[in-house]
């Protein structure tokens, strides 16, 4: 009797084959419909893993690309401000400075101070360490038109000094080498009164 007891409990803990339907199910509920059940949520876990997982990745590929956007808009005002200003090489500022400025409600501002813009932080920038890398102003108002040349009255020179035997030498220089102007032709008008024509 005690073999046989022990045989039975042997036995009842062995485990199920492949396959089988889970035991030990409530009274009244069918083992393969319990086997299935745990199948669909297990699928379905799956998917709402899956479904995270690409929410993940378009929210990182949504932030990349509002990062760049950002970043165009930055390089796009750093551009402005230089070639307002008469820079060299607009690039070169946005390789030096586009660092320093964020997007800050729709305008390109001072990454250490919002309240400034991109045009204030540059203006201060090339009136100061960046200087160099503005084109050089043009002599003459900045229009880039040649200086007029102011032609003085030639003085009398006085040879009894120094300055005066110098300008003299100016002077004889510049008659020689300066190309002779043109006189201006008499107009044809008809000979005077009373004269007559040649040959005659």
């Amino acid at each position: 009797m005690t073999i046989h007891v022990f045989g039975n409990k042997f036995r009842a803990k062995a485990p199920a084959p492949a396959g089988a339907p889970p035991t030990g199910a409530a009274p009244g509920v069918d083992p393969t419909a319990l086997a299935n059940a745990q199948r669909e949520v297990q699928i379905a876990n799956a998917k709402a893993a899956q479904a995270v997982r690409e929410a993940e990745e378009l929210r990182r590929k949504a932030q990349e690309a509002d990062a760049e956007r950002e970043r165009s808009m930055v390089r796009t005002a750093v551009t402005n401000a230089a070639a307002k200003a008469r820079a060299l090489n607009p690039d070169h500022v946005v390789a030096l400075r586009a660092a320093d400025f964020i997007v800050h409600n729709g305008k390109v501002v001072s990454k250490a101070d919002p309240a400034r813009d991109v045009d204030v932080c540059l203006a201060e920038f090339f009136g100061g360490d960046g200087k160099y890398l503005l084109a050089p102003a043009v002599p003459g108002g900045g229009s880039g038109a040649p200086a007029t040349q102011v032609v003085q009255q030639s003085q009398p020179a006085d040879l009894s000094t120094n300055e005066g035997l110098t300008r003299l030498t100016r002077q004889l220089t510049h008659a020689m080498f300066s190309p002779p102007t043109k006189a201006a032709a008499p107009a044809a008008q008809g000979a005077p009164a009373g004269t007559k024509p040649a040959g005659t």
